[in-house]
């Protein structure tokens, strides 16, 4: 009886130590999973257009691996929009409707208009990757960091949970940067390719232009205004 006594006590030791070890990883991996939660939400507070998500990786072990994997990838995503934005020399376009812009001669008109449709043509291009970008690259990337399936499923969620809502605002915006810099170029592309058109039909009077005719005028000044109400 006794041996027995002891042998049903040695196992109650073991079972309650062994339920103890899980119940000290429970809470340890919901602490960390906690704190990764927190450190990815706040995330929520950048932008792509505007922000660095290359900050201090807070987590430890392979949860660190999932917060360096998140941040690794919206900061490059966060680069290559920024880039694409910053491509756009709006001094160089603000010149094309300085005052006097039209002393120039039909060859420069020529030359700029190309440069006005080549911009355009890149711009859209380098925009269009961005908003046609996969999401399965995203999902994907974490296989650069790590391949265990409850940490990839973690980061899945996370992405699902924090992220996409973080790129679909970035598309918003993009597409609203498309529309107001596309009318920007267009305006000052029918600016120029008027003054290449009739040059023949101005002269200038004391560096003031002026036309042969009241409409060819009254169209001049509409582009300008155009240009001035399209500026970004």
């Amino acid at each position: 009886m006794k041996g027995r006594r002891k042998f049903l006590l040695i196992s109650c030791f073991f079972v309650v130590d062994i339920l103890l070890v899980v119940g000290i990883v429970f809470v340890c991996s919901m602490t960390l999973t906690m704190s990764l939660e927190k450190e990815i939400n706040s995330l929520s507070s950048l932008t792509l257009y505007s922000d660095r998500f290359n900050t201090e990786v807070k987590s430890v072990g392979n949860y660190s691996k999932i917060e360096e994997a998140i941040k690794s990838y919206l900061d490059d995503y966060a680069l290559n929009v920024q880039n694409v934005l910053n491509s756009i020399d709006y001094q160089k376009l603000d010149n094309f409707s300085s005052d006097f812009y039209y002393l120039n001669d039909i060859s420069v008109f020529n030359n700029d208009l190309v440069y006005l449709n080549n911009l355009k043509q890149s711009f859209n291009y380098d925009v269009n990757l961005l908003l046609n970008n996969d999401d399965k690259a995203i999902y994907d990337y974490v296989y650069n960091y790590i391949n265990n399936d409850y940490f990839v499923k973690l980061y899945n969620d996370l992405i699902d949970e924090n992220i996409i809502s973080i790129i679909k605002e970035c598309d918003i915006y993009l597409e609203f940067k498309k529309v107001q810099i596309n009318a920007y170029i267009d305006s000052i592309y029918n600016y120029v390719n008027f003054l290449e058109k009739n040059s023949n039909n101005y002269f200038i009077v004391e560096g003031n232009i002026q036309f042969n005719n009241s409409d060819l005028e009254i169209e001049y000044f509409e582009l300008i205004e155009k240009v001035k109400e399209s500026k970004v």
